[in-house]
């Protein structure tokens, strides 16, 4: 309707031109020195109208065309808009190809000029940053925190992200510990303070986010298991470390400490039994060594506990070869705890008892720690060829694994 309106009211004016142009065409004259020009009334004003739309025309193509050479800045708000979109896609292309200095310039006035503030301006930051202004970066992520509500997470991640990348390890541990403050929830926060950690070798702070990142499941859980296991080895064996240079109940309160924060799940978990044990066989607590690997072998047989075991030399070493001899009826054939138990044989001094296990292991798997085992044996026995024999091969087969 509205159209059809429009249009009867266009058809109208030209009705009422029409008519008029045939009752009077009128009549203009313009003199100005010697020189005159006529015309009838509605062909002057045509060409006036003409005139118009030409100057109208040139004005455009003029301001165009400054614009594009940056010679003028637009003025009203659809321009603005505009030339901050040609900005932000060129300071992105700029960024990719490298060309930092023209990216962070243009980046720059996209988020002044209102379009998409925040992402320009973590793009000029980072533009700025790989220049290596880190005043100028500083600048970008001040004026994004100040100018967008809300900015505060998506600046401190850039923050953290442009620190890790230039090594400078303590400020992004400051900027990330300041996020968790305000989201402690934040799931790519909190893998980069995992990176920081890991990086810096603090041990202690990966050690208290596992149980975060398991509950918000942050991690997929082998990798969860990987950093617990890694965490745990290193403390564990620094434990250790302090015990080389203190008492021996001051180093083992440490290992206890450690192991006393754990929880009832992960005191079930092989890996860090075993980091544990580890710990106390090289302080040389036997008992509690002999205890703890003894109760987990009992749950659950593993290997890797089984190895430790037969490192342990408790004052009780018949009950030791005992339980060990309990273990091979359960699982016979076994080359590692036929090693094993060689080796609780050795510390009993059942020599022929223990040759027997580490030729029996060997039947079942050529391994060097059985080669090695037989060989010290067979030396100490006097069976120097024998005992050469299988040093041989030990190395042999130690050369052919690495």
């Amino acid at each position: 309707m509205k159209w059809f309106l429009m249009l009867l009211l266009a058809l109208l004016a030209m009705a009422l031109v029409a008519n008029g142009m045939v009752l009077d065409n009128g009549y203009i004259l313009i003199a100005y020195g010697d020189t005159t020009f006529e015309t009838t009334l509605w062909m002057g004003l045509l060409l006036i109208l003409v005139l118009l739309c030409i100057v109208w025309c040139a004005k455009a193509l003029l301001w165009l065309l400054l614009a594009s050479l940056n010679l003028v800045v637009p003025v009203t708000a659809g321009s603005r808009l505009r030339r901050a979109r040609v900005n932000a896609s060129r300071g992105l292309l700029n960024l990719i190809k490298g060309n930092w200095k023209s990216a962070h310039r243009q980046l720059g006035r996209a988020a002044a000029e209102g379009e998409s503030p925040l992402v320009n301006y973590l793009a000029a930051a980072r533009a700025a940053h790989l220049m290596g202004d880190e005043q100028l970066t500083g600048e970008y992520l001040r004026r994004a925190d100040a100018d967008v509500p809300g900015a505060t997470v998506a600046v401190g991640i850039t923050q953290a992200q442009l620190y890790l990348s230039s090594g400078q390890l303590e400020q992004a541990l400051a900027v990330l510990k300041e996020l968790r403050r305000k989201v402690p929830r934040h799931p790519y926060m909190l893998k980069l303070l995992v990176r920081v950690y890991y990086r810096l070798h603090d041990w202690e702070g990966l050690q208290g986010l596992l149980p975060v990142l398991e509950r918000y499941q942050v991690l997929p859980a082998d990798e969860i298991l990987k950093l617990q296991g890694e965490a745990y080895a290193k403390l564990f064996a620094l434990a250790c470390e302090k015990g080389a240079r203190a008492a021996e109940a001051e180093s083992l309160q440490q290992a206890d400490l450690i192991w006393d924060g754990l929880s009832r799940k992960q005191k079930q978990d092989e890996v860090l039994v075993a980091h544990y044990a580890n710990c106390l066989i090289r302080l040389q607590a036997w008992e509690r060594a002999e205890q703890l690997l003894s109760k987990s072998l009992r749950r659950h047989y593993s290997d890797r506990l089984m190895e430790l075991y037969g490192r342990v030399r408790s004052a009780d070493i018949s009950s030791q070869l005992i339980k060990a001899e309990a273990l091979l009826k359960e699982h016979p054939d076994n080359p590692v705890l036929l090693i094993a138990l060689g080796r609780i044989c050795l510390a009993n001094e059942l020599w022929g008892k223990a040759r027997e296990s580490f030729e029996k292991s060997l039947k079942l798997t050529r391994s060097t720690v059985a080669c090695n085992e037989l060989g010290q044996l067979l030396a100490q026995l006097g069976e120097h060829e024998e005992s050469t024999r299988y040093f041989r091969e030990g190395l042999e087969l130690a050369t052919r694994s690495a």
